[in-house]
């Protein structure tokens, strides 16, 4: 064979290698994903995220009281949220238009479910239970019921065995009392057990809401966030969300925002269905997007900063009292379960707390390095995330022994076998919860105790510099 003869048929194969490559990526169709990527931060459905082998028991062990913090269930957007989703009809139909004008890479199928898709939520709506939301804490009360048959499988309430507690919003009412139906036995659709009312101005459970030092804090806490948004990363998938659904420039960041956000909602709204949304981005992609939130609420809410530590102090010395009640006075009239129904902001600081996750600090710059990071909210703060301790009474090796499960999944701590920890084991891990500091909120009351400290900190510096001044003369 000729080198010309040579030269042309590699010419030939090269075109229809091109031209297979391309009508593969054509076919490629989310609609058709059989494992799409799933982890949406904190709009993930817990029906995604949590431990599916459920609770075991524990060998010569019995359960003697459950402790619960969970985040409400999966929610409609907030009211000033609602907008950006009607917004989205707007881009639906240029990204159709493109199609038909033969830009960008959708498949038919998803340009068929696009089509489909409709908003029709009001603002009157903002923050409300969904259907769905209220089947994540329904059957998640049922699990509990079937994992801890001996203390829970024939009982029913009453406020000297469970202590039921909620803030002040439909959304964590509704949750309390959809667990309630699932713990105690119920049908979905029977009335619930009257439950307490709410604690006006909740120190416990929503304490950091009355804290203007930590709400002080929170604009400093979206710096790594807003710096992340601003690099490559985040650019590379404007340039590709925008390609692929045909515009010839860039969408916004903002736009690209409401598409993730009409991505994850509805997945969480529908945990069977599919969003056509999620076809404007690749597993890559979401993972960036997945990032830039976690680094919103590793500092907002999560070990990024100290004053969320403290602020889950409480939440944890209440375990622990509750425990130690136990201990103390087994014979008495101590409960056996206590639930507490909250939010993700408290649900993270918990966490944290009890350091559910040991990572490398994250940062907008290290992203690269943090694709096995602990610290993902769509494990700890998923529509329904929660953290449930579990004190044990057994018959070897200490008397009392306790497990910390997320999720419905065992945490590991150093020392513990398999999760199982003894009890004064676990007293010495968490022993912060005798200092007096850990109930003391005196700092949340000074609207400038963050400025206060920024102030003695640039003092020091000063007084470093003329100290080194003087020494050098």
């Amino acid at each position: 064979m000729t080198k010309i003869h040579r030269t042309n048929l590699l010419a030939v194969l090269t075109v229809c290698l091109a031209i297979l490559s391309i009508g593969e990526a054509q076919d490629s169709c989310y609609a058709d994903n059989g494992n799409p990527y799933l982890n949406f931060a904190t709009k993930t459905a817990y029906e995604h995220a949590y431990n599916k082998r459920g609770i075991a028991a524990v060998p010569d062990c019995k359960p003697v009281q459950l402790w619960l913090l969970t985040r409400h269930g999966t929610r409609w957007p907030k009211a000033e949220d609602i907008p950006e989703f009607q917004e989205l009809n707007q881009i639906k139909n240029h990204i159709i238009s493109n199609y038909n004008s033969n830009k960008g890479s959708l498949c038919l199928q998803d340009i068929e479910n696009l089509k489909a898709w409709t908003f029709t939520l009001t603002p009157e709506m903002g923050e409300m239970m969904t259907v769905q939301g209220r089947q994540d804490l329904y059957f998640m009360g049922r699990r509990l019921r079937s994992y801890f048959p001996e203390l829970i499988g024939n009982t029913v309430y009453s406020p000297e065995k469970f202590v039921f507690r909620h803030t002040d919003t439909p959304r964590t009412k509704e949750s309390a009392e959809y667990f309630a139906k699932g713990i105690f036995g119920l049908n979905i659709d029977e009335p619930s057990p009257q439950l307490p009312d709410p604690i006006a101005d909740d120190h416990l459970i929503y304490n950091y809401k009355n804290c203007p030092t930590w709400k002080g804090e929170i604009e400093d806490a979206m710096q790594e966030q807003k710096k992340f948004n601003k690099g490559e990363f985040m650019n590379r998938v404007i340039y590709n969300v925008s390609r692929r659904l045909g515009f010839d420039y860039n969408l916004t960041q903002e736009n690209v925002k409401h598409i993730y956000d009409g991505c994850r909602y509805q997945k969480a709204w529908n945990v069977t269905g599919t969003s056509p949304w999620c076809a404007a981005f690749t597993k890559d992609d979401l993972e960036v997007m997945e990032y830039s939130e976690d680094l919103r609420a590793y500092y907002k809410s999560g070990p990024g900063k100290s004053i969320n530590l403290r602020l889950a102090c409480p939440l944890v010395k209440d375990m622990f009292n509750r425990f130690s009640n136990v201990e103390n006075k087994p014979e008495g009239d101590n409960p056996i379960g206590v639930f507490y129904f909250g939010h993700a902001t408290l649900v993270n600081m918990l966490s944290a707390r009890l350091s559910l996750t040991k990572d490398m600090p994250l940062t907008a710059d290290n992203f690269p390095q943090q694709h096995r990071r602990q610290f993902r909210t769509s494990h700890i703060i998923p529509f329904a995330g929660n953290v449930l301790a579990v004190l044990y009474n057994c018959s070897r090796g200490e008397n009392l022994q306790t497990i910390i499960y997320q999720a419905e999944d065992i945490v590991r701590y150093d020392g513990c076998s398999v999760g199982l920890c003894e009890w004064n084991y676990l007293k010495q891990l968490f022993s912060f919860v005798q200092d007096s500091s850990c109930t003391d909120d005196s700092f949340c009351s000074n609207k400038n105790s963050a400025h206060v400290q920024t102030s003695v900190q640039l003092g020091m510096l000063i007084l470093t510099v003329l100290l080194s001044c003087i020494l050098t003369q």
